[in-house]
């Protein structure tokens, strides 16, 4: 009996972990979405001072992040986040619309499906 009740306390560990652990990234994934969202807008806007103010708010919640998110997270994804983070700095600087707006739409992509990785659910278990 005393093998079934631990293994049954380690397993409602485990899970409860892993829906803290999904929670936080989902949280933090929307939050940075919604910064660059903001982000979007200065930049359609042609706003290019806003847009860096953004931008160097963005990126320090993502170091922030990224401290939790590197002991989660495969360190490929977020090595695509930090390069692309690194080009959209160049773009803002250099004030071209398009090029940041694309990478502004892939760093929303990569930090959102980052979140989804990770959930619990039969897909990414099989």
């Amino acid at each position: 009996m005393k093998p079934i009740l631990t293994v049954l306390i380690l397993l409602t560990v485990i899970i409860a972990g892993g829906l803290m652990t999904h929670n936080l990234l989902q949280a933090e994934s929307r939050l940075l979405s919604e910064k660059l969202d903001m982000l979007c807008v200065s930049v359609d806007n042609e706003d290019w001072d806003k847009a860096d103010e953004l931008y160097k708010g963005i990126l320090e919640a993502w170091k922030k992040s990224n401290k939790k998110y590197s002991m989660l997270i495969d360190h490929f994804e977020i090595d695509n986040i930090n390069i692309n983070f690194a080009e959209l700095k160049a773009f803002i600087s250099v004030k071209d619309k398009s090029p940041a707006k694309a990478k502004i739409l892939s760093l929303k992509v990569l930090i959102l499906h980052m979140a989804e990785k990770e959930a619990i659910n039969l897909k990414n278990i099989f």
